[in-house]
């Protein structure tokens, strides 16, 4: 991206939005996830245990749902540093012989 004109601090937003953008896709569809499989794994148990407890055995609430989908876009926040540092600190020549 430096080879066409691309700062060191646009090459690092790109790389680090990115990785964001990728972390909240993670923390929605693994919410969803959770949720989904949490009321099948519940099935699953009932179905399996013959004396399996009454009530809920599993429960994905909001306060879970909400902690886990912001710790994933923290973490991804975090994650993004050093490959974004990288990839805008790369000099064009390199980054097309290591194929990075």
């Amino acid at each position: 991206m430096k080879a066409i004109g691309a700062s060191k601090l646009d090459i690092f937003r790109f790389i680090w939005i990115e990785t964001i953008i990728i972390c909240t896709l993670g923390g929605v569809f693994g919410s969803i996830i959770a949720i989904v499989g949490g009321s099948g794994v519940e099935f699953l148990v009932k179905k399996v245990l013959p004396y399996a407890p009454k009530g809920h055995l599993v429960t994905v609430g909001p306060d879970l749902v909400g902690l886990s989908f912001l710790s994933a876009i923290i973490l991804g926040i975090i994650a993004g540093l050093y490959p974004a540092f990288r990839a805008a600190s790369m000099r064009p020549i390199e980054a097309i012989r290591s194929g990075e």
